[in-house]
């Protein structure tokens, strides 16, 4: 797929505003918005941006988003308010270079940092798997940061979501080129390949669907000013950075469902060898976090020895460095028990409250088939945030032992047998959810869960 370089536009003038907003929660992808209509519609009133947003540049006797409240009537701009637009609408058409620019230099610092360990064995199959969670993962995350300057307007941070979104799809085909050259002897030169190509793919791609589209419905000075603002290059490239993570993120998966198989969102366990017709669209492809008795179980069918992989994930083949790819963590977690009060004649009476006697801790944590400087990138951040395959091990005070296995995405392979302690955890944060059943609690609980455990270090394995 031939690329045209990102577009360059001449003229620059908006200056950067740092904006200090708590960016939004990245557990959950945005949702997907129609550029081209966004901003269709709007009055001057309700357009992004407001009347008492000061806006450096502005004429002197220049009328700023000045409709009546109400008004149905967009005043069209002034030959002065239109050339202001086109300048800070510049500055979000130059953001997609820039932020291609770090993203493909933090890839290629991804290679250094990945030749200090023995990689898997080649998959064309898998790597396409993981092209397109990476792209995919890098545009919402790095559309997440540039939102998260906006102040005033919904809307514009909404739009900032998804500004690279649209070129996700062409910068996977784009990529996919890249790794037809692998193989067991090279394996992490076309990954890296198709990582950073597909990048560019992407951000040329949805700067395209900018300059149709999307630009054409900024109306106001104070819109385009916003935008601007929040797409100033020392924005764009932090917001860059998130590529690296992504793309670091999708080696680890790599690694993890090469030795424990694959599962599509819309056809169950995949095969990983062989490559993949593009037409085919599988939906969303995670590591298969199933456990031992459910693997045997799957195998025991005649297609299963071909997409299910015979071992499971296990925190003694951790231990001894052969669980790769899985962050695998055995915590202690403290008695959960339900406050008594007394009754009108003294006697003890359950209330709803409940109380943990202490704070889940973390006692080991192990990342095999990695180096250390991957595996250190880990370390202080919860397991809520770690977009990897993940298992843990559940050491409960007075209560029964369980074991958590979730893929990337944060799903649960199997539910626990016991989720007593779970559901109490969901309770402590909110009484009132003792009226609820377990099964609705205990999910709540994992989230709780996931949030509280922080590895301080995480070690290769424990056994010789």
């Amino acid at each position: 797929m031939a690329l045209e370089p990102l577009q360059k536009t001449p003229d620059m003038t908006a200056p950067a505003r740092e904006h200090h907003v708590a960016a939004p929660s990245t557990t959950h992808a945005a949702p997907a918005v129609d550029a081209g209509r966004l901003f269709a519609g709007s009055t001057a009133t309700e357009g992004i941006g407001s009347s008492q947003l000061s806006v450096p540049g502005k004429r002197s006797g220049t009328a700023v988003d000045t409709a009546a409240p109400g008004s149905v009537t967009e005043k069209a701009p002034t030959p002065e308010e239109s050339s202001l637009i086109k300048d800070y609408v510049d500055v979000v058409t130059e953001s997609f270079m820039w932020f291609s620019n770090e993203a493909e230099a933090k890839v290629g610092a991804l290679r250094e940092d990945l030749k200090r360990v023995d990689p898997p064995s080649w998959s064309e199959q898998l790597a396409t798997f993981v092209l397109e969670s990476a792209l995919a993962a890098g545009a919402q995350a790095g559309g997440l940061a540039l939102a998260a300057k906006i102040v005033t307007s919904d809307v514009a941070r909404e739009f900032l979501q998804n500004i690279f979104a649209s070129g996700v799809t062409g910068g996977v085909d784009a990529g996919r080129a890249k790794l037809t050259r692998g193989s067991d002897d090279n394996v992490i030169g076309p990954f890296i390949e198709s990582q950073s190509e597909g990048v560019r793919a992407r951000q040329q791609l949805s700067q395209t669907e900018f300059l149709m589209n999307g630009r054409h419905q900024i109306k106001t000075v104070s819109q385009a000013y916003e935008l601007s603002a929040a797409c100033a290059r020392p924005n764009a490239v932090a917001a860059a950075g998130h590529q690296y993570n992504a793309s670091r993120d999708a080696w680890v998966s790599y690694v993890a469902q090469q030795r424990f198989g694959s599962v599509s969102s819309k056809v169950g366990p995949l095969a990983t060898v062989g490559t993949r017709a593009p037409w085919i669209d599988v939906g969303e492809v995670t590591t298969n976090m199933t456990n031992q008795s459910t693997r045997d179980r799957d195998r025991s069918h005649p297609s299963g020895a071909l997409t299910t992989p015979r071992q499971a994930p296990d925190w003694g083949d951790a231990a001894i460095g052969d669980s790769p790819g899985v962050l695998t963590l055995v915590v202690d977690l403290p008695a959960i028990t339900r406050t008594y009060g007394t009754t009108y004649g003294g006697l003890p009476r359950p209330t709803a409250e409940f109380e943990m006697q202490g704070v889940p801790s973390v006692a080991l944590a192990i990342l095999n088939g990695v180096n250390d400087t991957v595996r250190k990138q880990y370390v202080g951040q919860s397991l809520a945030a770690s977009r990897i395959p993940r298992q843990i091990v559940a050491r409960v005070s007075g209560g029964a032992n369980f074991t958590l296995n979730l893929d990337e995405k944060g799903h649960v392979a199997q539910r626990p047998a016991d989720i007593k302690w779970l559901a109490s955890r969901a309770v402590i944060e909110k009484p009132e959810r003792w009226t609820f059943d377990d099964e609705d609690n205990h999910v709540r609980g994992i989230q709780l869960l996931l949030k509280d455990l922080v590895p301080v270090e995480i070690v290769d394995k424990v056994l010789p």
